[in-house]
This record gives C-alpha cells, sequence and structure tokens, in this order.
C-alpha cells in the first residue's frame, strides 16, 4: 500500500467525483489529480470536519461488518467522509480511537 496515492488509486475512486458532486465543494483542481496521504487520524477529528461534520455518537452500527470496499477509509483535507462509512461504524463497533485513511492533502 502506497502512502500517497492520486484519485485513481484509491480503494473506492468513484467516491471523490460523488462527493464533489453531492457537496458541490471547489477544490481548485480536477478531482482526478488529487493527492491523498495515508495517516492514522483520531476519530474524534471527523466530528470537526468543515463541509460533513458527523457525531461519532450516531454513527449507523448497522453497517458494521457489512462494507464490500477493503482498505483505509477516504478524507477530504477537513476530515469530511468521502468514503469509507462502513468502515468507520467497524471501527466504532470496536471502541478504536482512530483509523487508517487516506487524506486530501
Amino acid at each position: 500500500m502506497n502512502d500517497i496515492v492520486e484519485t485513481d488509486d484509491l480503494p473506492a475512486p468513484g467516491a471523490v467525483a460523488e462527493y464533489i458532486r453531492d457537496t458541490q465543494v471547489a477544490w481548485g483542481i480536477h478531482s482526478e489529480n488529487a493527492i491523498f496521504k495515508l495517516k492514522i487520524v483520531p476519530l474524534e477529528w471527523l466530528e470537526d470536519a468543515e463541509e460533513r461534520p458527523l457525531s461519532l455518537a450516531t454513527v449507523d452500527l448497522s453497517m458494521a461488518g457489512r462494507s464490500r470496499t477493503k482498505g483505509p477509509i477516504v478524507l477530504d483535507a477537513d476530515f469530511s467522509i468521502i468514503d469509507g462509512m462502513h468502515r468507520l461504524a467497524d471501527a466504532v463497533l470496536a471502541e478504536r480511537e482512530s483509523i487508517e485513511a487516506y487524506v486530501r492533502m
């Protein structure tokens, strides 16, 4: 697994285009040229995301164990989730404090 990847090398590259369409976020670059760095991210940081903040207490735990995608979750630079809600549910259910994620640089 590479520490730095482009959009096409992510676990679910189509999720990036869907995220941009849904949020209408302006990255200033073409989404396929985005660069992501592999990091270990504390789960609490996801609650401070600007574009898509979430409460860990309200993560749908029924999604745990049902992910079709393997590997790190994918986050925007502000820690908004682009892809990986099922994997996040796994982490919350397991009471982990952090999760492996590709974070947009």
